[in-house]
């Protein structure tokens, strides 16, 4: 599955239907306090004033060579910067053609020499690494792997160099960058390459955010446990902590947590962790929750030839149990649309089966069950414990072998 295509945090909070997994993920993040600090915000608002202007000096450059190339300017500073050196290194080779080799000095200008052969080596690395990076954050930017969890003054110096900074050579062979249309000058040593997204990491948070749902199991204080150590491991990769709670990378929108306002970095971390656990939690239960469904779904209680035709409930058959137990003997009791399990409703088919019962003395009672034709299907007698489980039992007990019927 494609970095961007991370699932969503579709369903509501809390809400146990979903089908994705990853959205309990979600759920438990939304549980978090709204709100950034003013000094967070206004760092992420300068972060996309500087996403704007980047990608603005792109769309100036006219043809690819454009952004390849050094300008006239840096060409300039070059030619001039290896001029110099030149210079200076056929000025050593003069003078040390003329010194005794046996002397100090002799090896002060050779040192030197070889000191200007390795700033050209230098030079050239150091311009094609800055080519190179160049490149690269422009790509990384125009394809969205820039994680807005870097620091915004390093991101943005980042941006002023890369985005139309414009390159110089001082006189010692190191490189500099002109930002701010020529108001600062920053040494290329000094920048930091902004970090990426942390894709990685967020992967393996809702790898494990599916297996927990796939498992149907709710999770229990030992692997709680577990989880909440794996998170913070995760957490405190550098980059890690930030590049989830800013970059929507787990629900497609940045996690409700400032942490500028936490008094460590550890304090995030576990707070962060508790969030993604709470989604864990969720995508468990609700794993569970579907497949006890699916659980019914295949395999059905049997059902009761009580209920089958008659649609008595258990309340219903207590009722008439009760009736016959408590009548007088030679009293009649008619059970109308009663099915056994040798009765038509029970063989297949649904036929109303009425029968009249009547207790004896020795609580013995006899039968009768007539369809609805009139015509007699059963009788016969039955004992108090045959009749109990043919009232009470027969739902729960479908394996027992009634009289009636």
């Amino acid at each position: 599955m494609a970095n961007y295509n991370l699932i969503r945090g579709a369903a509501t909070a809390y809400k146990p239907t979903f089908v994705d997994a990853g959205a309990a993920v979600s759920a438990g993040i939304r549980n978090a306090s709204y709100g950034v600090s003013p000094q967070t915000s206004a760092g992420l608002n300068s972060m996309k004033q500087t996403d704007a202007q980047v990608k603005a000096y792109v769309d100036s450059l006219n043809t690819e060579m454009d952004l390849l190339d050094f300008s006239e300017a840096e060409q300039n500073s070059i030619k001039a910067y290896l001029f110099n050196q030149k210079k200076r290194y056929a000025q050593l080779a003069t003078e040390l053609a003329q010194t005794d080799p046996t002397g100090s000095y002799y090896l002060e200008l050779k040192n030197g020499m070889d000191g200007i052969k390795q700033s050209f080596l230098n030079l050239k690395s150091q311009t094609d690494k800055f080519k190179e990076r160049k490149i690269q954050y422009l790509d990384d930017l125009n394809n969205g792997r820039l994680s807005k969890g870097n620091k915004p003054d390093d991101y943005n110096l980042a941006g002023s160099v890369y985005g139309g900074g414009a390159m110089l050579i001082d006189e010692n062979g190191g490189i500099n960058v002109i930002t701010d249309g020529g108001k600062n000058m920053v040494r290329y040593a000094d920048i930091k390459d902004p970090v990426l997204k942390d894709f990685k990491t967020a992967d393996e948070i809702l790898k494990q955010n599916n297996q927990l749902y796939n498992a149907g199991v709710k999770l229990d204080p030992p692997k709680e446990s577990l989880l909440r150590n794996q998170l913070r491991a995760l957490l405190s990769q550098s980059g890690s902590l930030e590049s989830i709670v800013e970059d929507g990378l787990i629900n497609n929108e940045r996690l409700n947590v400032d942490i500028a306002a936490y008094a460590t970095r550890e304090d995030a971390i576990n707070d962060v962790a508790e969030m993604l656990l709470q989604g864990y939690r969720d995508s468990a239960a609700a794993g569970a929750n579907e497949k006890m469904i699916k659980q019914r779904q295949n395999n059905p209680p049997p059902p009761s030839n009580l209920t089958k035709s008659t649609g008595y409930s258990d309340r219903d058959r207590e009722i008439y149990y009760n009736k016959i137990v408590k009548a007088e003997p030679g009293v009649e009791i008619n059970v109308p649309n009663f099915s056994g399990t040798n009765d038509p409703a029970a063989k297949g088919g649904y036929g109303k089966i009425d029968y009249t019962i009547i207790k004896g003395k020795d609580g013995n009672c006899t039968y009768m069950g007539k369809d609805t034709e009139g015509k007699i299907w059963s009788k016969g007698t039955i004992t108090p414990e045959q009749l109990k489980k043919e009232f009470l039992g027969l739902s729960t007990k479908t394996n027992a072998k009634p009289n009636m019927g």
